[in-house]
């Protein structure tokens, strides 16, 4: 029998390691439990979309990353463009999960709650004006001039996110009546200001329009922001609220282009040093990240899946040129100096997705079958 001397060290090492596989163990047991239980909630997807399966969504070990191959084969994610349930993890870091569907590439980023609470209080809104919201204007006209052309009818139009009202402000000049649904209080009233506030409701307001009466329905960098179970409850109100053959108006950022890619490529190469790079690019520390990537393929399928067929698609620029500077003053936390930086990376990228012919921002106009 050992000396007691021989034995202290003996149990001071085997009991840490047995407690550390109990816990891996359990960490097993905890995300098996939980998937099964989503499986036997829904057939393919939680009918509800109860808080239940945004729980089921942060259900994993919080040392997860290294259960991937587990990850796999006990997957609950559910792909709202092929059906698909059969998932690989791109990357795992403390602020972000990316989970990928095997067959489309369609893309979902998980968030553990704590880093969704900063964000907004970091805007510079007159770098916004200066950049984005000038970039919402030029957009506003070819978007608003593709339905006269289509002739959309009747001459009703709901932007559904309408931000401070560039869109709606710009179709009611060209004849539509105007609707929009704006949860944010300070953007309601600036849309409200340009096109009646009448017109303008809070989410809590949402279900007042009538159905079957809009020949247009937009949700301009929309979709991004929603769980990926929330996309089919979505299209289905689209399709409700749309006449037969109405058009649903949509932008999202796209996994195609290059500055989402350059991103993830600087990221892996130095997590550490490059991770500003990818928290930019899901808006990771705001309040409304980005919660899902659509590439033109899976977005698609995702239309055709819910009763709508493309009729066109074309890329916006991402960043133009003439609103570089005042874009990156936006985030007040990025310094002068990685500004100058930056400014010869982006305009590489601009030019370089000039000549592919596809870019970070996709928008598509559906019509609903």
């Amino acid at each position: 029998m050992p000396g007691s001397s021989t034995w202290s060290r003996i149990t001071s090492t085997s009991l840490p390691s047995a407690a550390r596989l109990l816990e891996k163990l359990w960490n097993h047991i905890t995300f098996a439990t939980a998937s099964v239980n989503c499986a036997l909630t829904s057939h393919h997807l939680l009918s509800d979309k109860s808080v239940l399966a945004q729980d089921m969504s942060y259900a994993r070990p919080s040392n997860f990353s290294r259960w991937k191959p587990f990850a796999r084969r006990m997957s609950f994610l559910f792909c709202p463009c092929c059906g698909s349930k059969s998932f690989r993890t791109l990357r795992v870091t403390r602020f972000l999960t990316i989970e990928s569907c095997t067959c489309c590439d369609f893309m979902i980023g998980q968030y553990p709650n704590a880093t969704l609470t900063i964000g907004y209080n970091r805007i510079d809104m007159s770098a916004y004006q200066r950049s984005i919201a000038v970039m919402r204007r030029h957009e506003a006209l070819r978007y608003v001039s593709d339905f006269v052309s289509l002739d959309a009818d009747p001459k009703r139009w709901l932007d559904i996110g309408c931000g401070m009202g560039a869109v709606l402000s710009r179709a009611k000049q060209s004849g539509f009546d105007v609707f929009g649904i704006e949860p944010d209080p300070i953007a309601r009233e600036q849309a409200g200001a340009l096109v009646g506030h009448e017109n303008i409701v809070s989410v809590d307001n949402a279900e007042a329009f009538p159905l079957s009466s809009f020949g247009v329905v937009s949700l301009l960098d929309v979709l991004e922001h929603l769980q990926s179970y929330e996309l089919d409850k979505m299209a289905a109100r689209v399709a409700e609220l749309l006449v037969p053959g109405g058009y649903w108006l949509i932008k999202v950022p796209s996994s195609q282009g290059l500055f989402f890619r350059v991103a993830h490529f600087v990221a892996t190469l130095a997590p550490e040093l490059l991770k500003d790079a990818l928290k930019r690019l899901w808006l990771v520390e705001y309040a409304s990240p980005h919660r899902v990537y659509f590439n033109e393929s899976n977005l698609e399928l995702f239309l055709n899946r819910n009763g709508f067929e493309r009729v066109a698609r074309y890329y916006t620029p991402t960043v133009p040129i003439n609103t570089i500077l005042a874009r990156l003053r936006v985030d007040s936390t990025i310094r002068p100096w990685k500004m100058l930086a930056m400014i010869p990376a982006i305009c590489t990228l601009n030019a370089l997705e000039r000549l592919r012919g596809t870019t970070d921002s996709l928008v598509v106009i559906a019509r609903r079958r």
